[in-house]
């Protein structure tokens, strides 16, 4: 039947190859913006709440680059099939190929940007663009449901998107070419070939190498958009590596999973601050959620002093008089 030693081959991915996936390294920005329509806001600020879209159902242009994504390291395995590794690897680089796929549904994203006021964002994504601030942890301030009683919860990630396709197929050769040079350890996996329990051992440890590569693959985007300067909030279920129920951390997921309408997408409230005792409150903790951290909305070159109003009335509606509202930075002759 074989041996997999799964304390010691979980212990080389981690040192091996889910501590030394390459990305470019990049300056957090002191803010990050969001383009949205006249109706994307008023969902946002009375809802208190952003959408992570399933990349699945994402905006056409997301969907193409994650399938990018997708067949540039499913191509990257083919080259290696044509190598000399042994069956139980090949299984599992077969076993890759349509997981990385599969699971994309389960895989949310919003986006964000570099770029203030940008007229041709606004024509592609909306008259109206949030600005948040970043926090001296990296963060836009919002976050997924996680620390959750039947597990953990969403794992919420920011990054930016990468444009660079040698940049990229680097990204996805640093998890591929040291998993095979841990597959091929001898010392680790032993006897393992053919048969119903390899391919049964080959599925279980390609879903949890499924994860690293769609950590990479998520960031992916195509040279042509680099004008866009994309950061994007990746929201996905996080998993244990090898658990013994790998579909669990999906399961505990699902009821924070909105099937639309429009689009399957989770919700991200505000990230909650440290807990501490306030002298008068209930319990001594405060009782009301806090706002999100938009510092301004500026209105693209196509509004007018009405919508300006009515972006302030709908701010002053829910107690966020301080958020400013901005013109348009375009000059009209």
């Amino acid at each position: 039947m074989g041996t997999i030693h799964f304390d010691r081959l979980s212990e080389a991915l981690e040192t091996r190859v889910f501590s030394r996936v390459k990305f470019r390294k990049r300056k957090l920005p002191p803010c990050l913006y969001h383009y949205t329509s006249m109706s994307g806001l008023e969902g946002i600020i009375s809802q208190n709440r952003l959408w992570a879209t399933s990349a699945a159902e994402s905006p056409k242009n997301d969907q193409k680059e994650i399938h990018y994504g997708c067949e540039l390291f499913k191509k990257l395995i083919d080259d290696q099939l044509t190598t000399e590794i042994s069956p139980f690897t090949v299984a599992i680089l077969h076993e890759l190929k349509p997981l990385i796929v599969g699971r994309v549904q389960n895989i949310f994203l919003t986006s964000f940007c570099t770029l203030d006021g940008d007229e041709e964002m606004h024509r592609n994504f909306g008259g109206y663009c949030l600005q948040f601030p970043l926090d001296n942890r990296g963060s836009v301030g919002v976050t997924a449901p996680h620390g959750l009683a039947a597990g953990q919860g969403f794992l919420t990630e920011l990054v930016p998107a990468i444009y660079d396709q040698k940049d990229q197929k680097a990204a996805l050769l640093s998890v591929l070419n040291p998993l095979l040079q841990t597959l091929e350890d001898r010392s680790l996996i032993v006897g393992i070939d053919h048969g119903g329990w390899a391919r049964a051992m080959a599925k279980f440890v390609a879903f949890t190498v499924s994860d690293l590569a769609l950590t990479s693959i998520t960031r992916m985007k195509g040279p042509g958009f680099r004008h866009e300067r994309e950061w994007r909030l990746v929201v996905r279920p996080c998993r244990l590596r090898f658990s013994s129920d790998p579909t669990e951390a999906d399961r505990n997921c699902e009821y924070f999973i909105k099937q639309g309408p429009p689009k399957r997408h989770v919700e991200l409230a505000p990230v909650e601050p440290r807990s501490t005792l306030v002298p008068g409150a209930i319990f001594g903790l405060l009782q009301s959620e806090p706002a999100l951290p938009v510092k301004a909305v500026r209105l693209s070159s196509c509004q007018h002093d009405r919508e300006a109003e009515s972006v302030r009335q709908l701010l002053s509606k829910h107690d966020l008089d301080a958020v400013a509202v901005l013109r348009s930075r375009v000059q009209h002759s």
